[in-house]
């Protein structure tokens, strides 16, 4: 493995990610790093497959956090987003943790509906994924104990999207605590 420093560089310039959300056997479009004091490490290049053997060498060295360039994070957003089924359903990832991904993804999702004046026809596409997402985080929702580490990714944002996903949690909580027949 080749390594790289990128020096200089403040922390500002990256942005931290869970190295449990990077799967084995994908690609991103993103350079993944390691932080060694001030230094970032190039760890995996972008477009490289991430194997079973980078994240068993992570486990080895005790890394849990890996680093990404904040010019590269619609490309991880993208790439969460794609994965985040996968993610979610991994029971070996804390709680806390898949939620953390379905938030992050979720804004994304959210932020790209709100911020853009798209023609009908791509709205539509994008609620149309908004759909699927939604789908896809069944599985987190229904596992015991969800609520709270969902509420506190959702409670450090403040914005319109952010207070859309609060809803939409919430009512999900609150609706599916009725029975059927009521």
């Amino acid at each position: 493995m080749s390594t790289f420093y990128a020096t200089k560089n403040g922390s500002s310039d990256y942005l931290p990610i869970s190295s449990m959300f990077i799967r084995p056997w994908t690609t991103g479009d993103f350079g993944l790093y390691l932080r060694q004091n001030d230094d970032y490490v190039l760890y995996t290049r972008k477009g490289k497959q991430f194997t079973a053997e980078h994240r068993e060498r992570l486990s080895e060295w005790g890394i849990q956090t890996l680093f990404i360039p904040k010019d590269q994070s619609g490309e991880y957003e993208q790439y969460l987003c794609d994965h985040l089924g996968e993610i979610l359903g991994d029971e070996e990832i804390p709680l806390d943790d898949r939620s953390q991904a379905w938030h992050q993804a979720s804004l994304s999702l959210v932020k790209n509906l709100f911020s853009e004046k798209l023609p009908r026809r791509h709205l539509y596409k994008r609620f149309e994924q908004l759909q699927r997402h939604i789908k896809t985080s069944m599985h987190l929702f229904k596992a015991d104990g969800a609520l709270k580490p969902l509420f506190r990714h959702l409670s450090k944002g403040f914005r319109e999207y952010n207070h859309s996903l609060g809803v939409l949690v919430f009512n999900y909580f609150l609706l599916s605590s009725y029975k059927v027949d009521e």
